[in-house]
């Protein structure tokens, strides 16, 4: 029973660690599935140091929401019964987005996607993965999660209502106040959706990260601090970017292999 399809769709919709373990058999370690289960505010802030394994996290952040479409349950489940309305479901337009300054940065997260897509529990849920053109995964239930840059002035967001946008790398961003107060939050706000915020912080470069990172630390109690022995270490070696900022208590370093598939969540 623990096993099976109608289990794991049942349970996966609001543990996301356990439809990880099922559905890409892989597992989150524990720093990312508390901060997967508990970001559900409007503006979401993961900042960490290298190899924390931020890249899965979005990965799994918009698999998961997709898969379910998450944050429109407003849209086709009756307040009062609370029984699904199948065609509505059918017919919501859901997309979500990933993007960031540059393609390089995108990639990364969409060659991962793109692997992920051949787990054989999550295979039949996916629909196509075109590789040219618009660069997306589409999924049968009509989900759609897109891939793109962020463009100078955030033209990249701009189109259409999103879900969910996750702007990777946002610590390199000197005007991300400004794109998102003018572009993202209007591309979220008319569906009820989120912004995730994914990077490290750069001396001298992350003002508007660093503010974003410093609201949500009040907000959830979370300690943050900029270890500057390792900043200054990373710059002798050439690494000006030096993604040093670590967050209280840190998860475990990397990403599971998933191979052989984990132990089930408890």
């Amino acid at each position: 029973m623990a096993d099976s399809v109608e289990y794991a769709l049942a349970r996966g919709r609001g543990d996301p660690q356990y439809w990880s373990w099922y559905f890409l058999e892989q597992r989150l370690h524990d720093g990312q599935a508390e901060w997967i289960m508990n970001a559900e505010a409007s503006t979401n802030v993961l900042a960490t140091g290298n190899r924390w394994g931020k890249s899965f996290v979005c990965c799994v952040r918009h698999f998961h929401r997709c898969f379910y479409k998450l944050g429109a349950e407003w849209r086709y489940i009756d307040p009062i019964s609370e029984e699904v309305d199948t065609v509505a479901y059918r017919e919501t337009k859901y997309h979500t987005l990933h993007c960031a300054q540059g393609w390089d940065t995108v990639q990364l997260v969409w060659d991962h996607a793109y692997t992920l897509c051949d787990r054989p529990r999550l295979r039949p849920f996916i629909k196509a993965r075109p590789r040219s053109g618009l660069i997306n995964i589409q999924f049968v239930n009509g989900s759609k999660w897109v891939f793109r840059t962020l463009g100078e002035n955030g033209q990249g967001v701009d189109g259409t209502s999103l879900y969910l946008v996750s702007i990777d790398e946002a610590g390199w961003m000197e005007n991300l106040k400004w794109i998102l107060d003018n572009v993202v939050r209007v591309r979220v706000a008319d569906v009820q959706g989120m912004v995730d915020l994914v990077g490290t912080m750069k001396p001298g470069i992350s003002r508007d990260f660093f503010k974003e990172a410093s609201l949500a630390a009040v907000y959830t109690g979370k300690e943050i601090f900029f270890d500057f022995e390792a900043w200054a270490k990373a710059r002798e070696e050439g690494d000006a970017g030096a993604r040093v900022l670590r967050e209280t208590p840190a998860g475990p370093d990397g990403l599971n292999s998933g191979r052989p598939v984990p132990a089930e969540p408890a």
